[in-house]
């Protein structure tokens, strides 16, 4: 089998040229995208995909505090916060959410089909949220059902 100028075969070990050429290069500021490609093949090995965040798997009983506020955080309160409340809605803190002054219960303990964060972050009436960006990811969505479905626990 013919080798390329530069390429080593799977499995062999590099040479000192080699060694060398990379020390150069990576001294040369291709350190950070090299440092990054090797995390990226680190993390992808055997599964083929990177590890997703702990707030985007899909969990069994997903918690208040470490799962549900870190995604109502970085996609809700921008706009439902204390000093905005978009729709007299503030989704800041578990208190906040259960104690909303709308008439439709924002969430109801045990019954994701009858709460307003579960309906509108589906995507399954008139308003849509996040109103500006994109829709939550499916894992996402499931884990802010399944934890309404179990109870809406503040944890």
């Amino acid at each position: 089998m013919e080798r390329k100028r530069g390429l080593v075969p799977a499995g062999s070990a590099l040479g000192m040229e080699m060694v060398v050429s990379l020390g150069r290069w990576i001294g040369s500021g291709a350190g950070v995208l090299f440092l990054s490609l090797l995390v990226v093949a680190g993390c992808t090995q055997g599964s083929g995909q990177l590890p997703l965040p702990p707030d985007a798997q899909l969990l069994e009983d997903p918690s208040f505090r470490r799962n549900i506020q870190p995604i109502l955080a970085e996609y809700c309160v921008k706009c439902h916060n204390n000093a905005d409340d978009h729709g007299e809605l503030v989704l800041e803190t578990y208190d906040s959410i259960m104690r909303s002054p709308r008439k439709v219960p924002v969430v109801v303990p045990g019954s994701p089909e009858k709460s307003l964060l579960v309906e509108v972050i589906a995507h399954e009436s008139i308003t849509k949220m996040p109103f500006h960006g994109e829709k939550l990811t499916p894992n996402r969505i499931a884990n802010i059902e399944t934890w309404v479905r179990l109870g809406a626990r503040d944890d």
